[in-house]
């Protein structure tokens, strides 16, 4: 944990923007879930495959960058330099969905939706 950078004002507001969307996340997957059957695999269908192709373009359109820039671009940092996020950005979006699903249950959709 001590190659992590701490958490800066902006790092806190980031974090509270990232589990903002979570929580909508969580309420929209809460009503997509209360659907009925039919609706419900429709939905599916029409959500996951268009963000499927466009999670494995982005994930190979980075092996791509990689292999057409190999060595010919330098970080602007050296690697010792070079910390890593703070644990609570990782968590923030998780937390979110989490903190949606559940205050959906409890009516949470109704009032900012």
């Amino acid at each position: 944990m001590a190659d992590r950078h701490k958490m800066a004002f902006f790092d806190w507001v980031i974090a509270a923007g990232l589990c903002t969307m979570g929580v909508y996340i969580g309420l929209l997957l809460a009503t997509l879930i209360t659907m009925d059957g039919a609706a419900f695999w429709l939905t599916v269908i029409y959500v996951l495959i268009p963000f499927g192709f466009v999670f494995l373009f982005i994930y190979y359109m980075n092996d791509l960058g990689d292999w057409i820039f190999s060595g010919k671009v330098k970080s602007s940092a050296p690697a010792r330099m070079r910390k890593r996020r703070p644990v609570l950005l990782y968590f923030s979006v998780p937390a979110g969905v989490i903190i949606g699903v559940i205050g959906a249950q409890f009516g949470l959709g109704e009032l900012l939706l």
